[in-house]
This record gives C-alpha cells, structure tokens and sequence, in this order.
C-alpha cells in the first residue's frame, strides 16, 4: 500500500487554521468547477458549510480517502479517480 508522509507545520508556508472546525462531523464533500474556479465544499452534520475556493484552474489528478496511523503514517483506504 502506498504510504505518506504528512510534512511538519513548521515546513508549510501557507499554513492556515479554520477555528471552529474540531469536532464537527462530516456529511459529505464535492468538488467542483463554477466560474472558472474549483470549490471544495465540505457540509457537516450540524448544517454548516466549509468551501475552499481555488483560482487559476489547477487540475485534480488524485483524491485519496487515507487512514493515519499514530506513528505519522498513512494508508490508502480509497482512491476516487474520474471516470473518462
């Protein structure tokens, strides 16, 4: 199974934290393309609604579903590919 490592904090420039976020329980997540700009939309269980907007029209190659293991590892449970 392919593994990855997550990169330290201190490594990430663009790090940013959504407070208010711990302990809400996932719906579901889309993506999407509107106006030129793909959105990353997670809704949670309480109704609420975070969307992650990305200009410049980059392309998703590979979405993985992965499951952390304590030591920082991690392992692929689903990999969710476009269908041609």
């Amino acid at each position: 199974m392919k593994t990855h490592k997550p990169r330290r904090k201190q490594e990430i420039t663009d790090h940013v934290s959504y407070k208010g976020l711990a302990g809400k329980v996932v719906k579901c997540a889309d993506s999407f393309v509107e106006d030129g700009q793909v959105h990353f939309a997670i809704r949670f269980a309480d109704g609420t609604e975070l969307v992650l907007v990305v200009a410049g029209q980059p392309k998703i190659v590979n979405a993985e579903l992965l499951r952390w293991s304590t030591d920082g590892d991690s392992a692929v449970v689903r990999s969710y590919t476009k269908k041609k």
